[in-house]
């Protein structure tokens, strides 16, 4: 068991939780780099060494930059 806020949640609970958030971001991603690309033309996306393992580390440091809300409502513009 892990505890986290709000109580706690066994690692299976979490790990459908990461598969689950990691398969909405799979789907919206384009639409979520749109977003982004379109609110912020002039980002520097990091390459090189500074280059993020993958998707989550390249969008949620943006998430101070753009919108949370207009994200979010990105992803919920799809049936799951």
């Amino acid at each position: 068991m892990l505890t986290v806020p709000g109580s706690p949640f066994s690692e299976r609970t979490i790990g459908r939780w990461v598969r689950f958030w990691d398969g909405r971001l799979k789907i919206s991603l384009a639409r979520i780099w749109n977003t982004v690309l379109t609110r912020l033309p002039h980002l520097a996306i990091p390459r090189g060494r500074h280059k993020p393992k993958d998707e989550w580390g390249y969008l949620l440091p943006l998430w101070k930059l753009v919108s949370p809300l207009s994200l979010l409502e990105h992803l919920g513009n799809f049936n799951v």
